[in-house]
C-alpha cells in the first residue's frame, strides 16, 4: 500500500504559509563609547550553535564600511567595539547587541598604510570590509562569575536553579537585552543529600557538569549547558544529552520531513507551528553508516559498575559456617536495550557513588547521526536538546525515528534574503517505525566528534 505521509506534509505546510514571505535579513549598528554608526551592507552572518560542546553561539558578520571612517574612528577604539544586530524573520524582529571582536580586515589598516590620509579621501577610495565575531554580552558578564558553598537537605535540582538562577539576575541589564531566565528539564536524580558541597572554584556555566561528572550526577545521558536568545527571552538552558525521552520532556517539539534535494530546492515555505510543535521540511545530506545489529553487538549496550555507597551497608552474607560477599549488592548492571540473541557486551566502569555519570556513557554510544539541511529556515524557532520525530522514506519505506537535536549551523545571506540550516541530529541506532513493519522508537545522543567539522 503506497503512502502519502511525506506529500501530505509538504502540500500542508505550504498552504499553512498562504505566500507569506519567508525571507531573512539583518541590520547593524556599529558601536563605541562615544559613537554609533549604520552599517550600510551586512554581507552575511553565520551562527553556529554546538549543544553539545559549546555554551553560547559562535556569531561571525561580515559587513562594509566607508574605508575612512573605519581608519580614522573605529579601528582606533577596535578593543572597545560592540555591534547591534537586528534580524527581520518573517514578521518579527528580533534585536540583540554584542561586544565585537574583530577578526580580519584589510592588513593595509593594520599596517598603517592609511594613516597619513584623510578621511574624506579615503572614504572616496570606497567601503572596506570587516569580519567579526559577536560575542554575547550575557555570557561576557557570567563567564567569570563563580558558585559555591554548601547546601543542606539539597538536590541537584535545588542547587541547580538556585545558583544559575542567582548568576543570571546578577549581570548588569543592557540595551536591548531580554528578560532572562533558566530553563532546566528535570534531573532523573532525584535524591535529597544531606550535604551538596560546591567548592569556590567552580564557575556558573560549569556548574551542571561538576555536579553530574563529580559526585552526585544529574541525568542518565550526560549534561548539556547553553545560553540561547528563546521567545524574547535569554534562558540558560540545562538538559540531558543523550536520555531517550527527550521527547517528552521538551517545552518544544520538532517534527522533520525529509523530503528529496529537488523539492526542497523548489520551495520557498518549508516550515510551519502545529501547537508546540515545529514542522520542517529538509534533505538529508548524508546516510547513516549504522550496521544496526552489529553496531550493538561491537559498542555494547550495557555497563557495569561497583556501587560504594553499597559497601557501607554490610555486603556480605553470614551464616554458621562462613562469609560470603553479596555480589548483587556491590555491583549494578544497567542494560539499555537486548540484542536479538540476547548477547550482552557491557562496559566495565568501575567503582564509583555516581551511576548516573556511568549510565550515560552507555546511551551516549547506541547513537547515530545525520544532518539535515533546512532551507528559508527560523532557527530561532530551535532550542537545545529539542525532541524530534524524523520522518525519511528508505527501502522498507517511510519509517519514523525519535531524535535529538545536537547542533545547528545557521547562515544568512542579506543579498538574497535566505537563512539556511544545516542541522545535526541524533537517532537510536535501532530504531525506527516503518508503514510494513511497524516497530519501537526511542530517543539518545550523538558521538563526541559529530562537531568536527565546525
Amino acid at each position: 500500500m503506497q503512502d502519502f505521509r511525506i506529500n501530505a506534509e509538504v502540500l500542508a505546510i505550504t498552504a499553512a504559509a498562504g505566500g507569506q514571505d519567508m525571507g531573512s535579513r539583518y541590520e547593524g549598528v556599529v558601536h563605541t563609547k562615544s559613537d554609533d554608526a549604520f552599517i550600510q551592507t551586512i554581507e552575511y552572518v553565520d551562527i553556529k550553535r554546538d549543544y553539545n560542546s559549546n555554551v553560547s553561539d559562535v556569531t561571525t558578520v561580515s559587513f562594509l564600511m566607508p574605508l575612512g571612517d573605519w581608519v580614522h574612528g573605529f579601528f582606533k577604539e577596535r578593543d572597545n567595539l560592540e555591534i547591534t544586530l537586528t534580524a527581520h524573520t518573517v514578521g518579527k524582529v528580533v534585536k540583540q547587541r554584542f561586544k565585537l571582536l574583530v577578526m580580519k580586515m584589510d592588513p593595509g589598516i593594520e599596517q598603517g598604510h592609511y594613516d597619513d590620509v584623510d578621511i574624506q579621501t579615503l572614504n572616496k577610495k570606497g567601503m572596506t570590509n570587516i569580519i567579526g565575531q559577536c560575542l554575547s554580552k550575557t555570557i561576557e558578564g557570567i563567564r567569570d562569575t563563580t558558585v559555591y558553598g554548601v547546601f543542606k537537605d539539597a538536590t541537584v535540582a535545588d542547587v541547580l536553579n538556585g545558583q544559575l538562577t542567582k548568576a543570571m539576575n546578577g549581570i548588569a541589564m543592557f540595551d536591548f537585552s531580554f528578560k532572562r531566565n533558566v530553563d532546566i528539564i528535570s534531573p532523573n536524580n532525584s535524591r535529597k543529600y544531606e550535604h551538596i558541597l560546591v567548592p569556590d572554584t567552580v564557575h556558573a556555566l560549569d556548574l551542571p557538569s561538576f555536579l553530574h561528572h563529580g559526585s552526585y550526577g544529574v541525568y542518565n545521558g550526560g549534561v548539556g549547558t547553553y545560553v540561547q536568545v528563546v521567545d524574547d527571552e535569554e534562558k540558560l538552558f540545562v538538559y540531558p544529552l543523550y536520555r531517550k525521552d527527550m521527547l517528552r520532556h521538551t517545552k518544544k517539539k520538532l517534527q522533520i520531513t525529509a523530503v528529496s534535494a529537488a523539492t526542497t530546492g523548489s520551495l520557498d515555505c518549508t516550515y510551519g507551528m502545529d501547537g508546540d510543535m515545529l514542522k520542517i521540511l529538509v534533505s538529508a545530506l548524508n546516510e547513516s553508516t549504522s550496521k544496526g545489529e552489529a553496531d550493538l553487538k561491537n559498542k555494547g549496550s550495557g555497563v557495569t559498575y561497583t556501587d560504594t555507597e553499597a559497601l557501607l551497608t554490610r555486603p556480605v552474607k553470614v551464616s554458621e559456617t562462613k562469609v560470603e560477599t553479596k555480589k548483587d549488592n556491590l555491583k549494578r548492571t544497567f542494560v539499555h536495550k537486548d540484542t536479538k540473541d540476547k548477547s550482552l557486551k557491557k562496559e566495565q566502569y568501575g567503582v564509583t557513588t555516581n551511576g548516573y555519570n556511568a549510565r550515560s556513557s552507555v546511551l551516549k554510544s547506541d547513537s547515530k547521526f545525520i544532518q539535515v539541511q533546512w532551507n528559508f529556515s527560523n532557527a530561532r524557532l530551535l532550542i537545545p536538546a529539542m525532541g524530534l520525530t524524523y520522518m525519511v522514506e528508505e527501502k522498507d519505506g517511510i519509517v519514523t525515528y525519535d531524535g535529538v537535536l545536537q547542533a545547528v549551523h545557521i547562515t544568512t545571506d542579506n543579498n538574497s534574503k535566505m537563512e539556511v540550516a544545516v542541522l545535526f541530529i541524533a537517532i537510536e541506532l535501532n530504531s525506527g517505525s516503518s508503514t510494513q513493519t511497524g516497530g519501537a522508537s526511542g530517543v539518545t545522543g550523538i558521538i563526541d566528534k559529530v562537531m568536527s567539522i565546525f
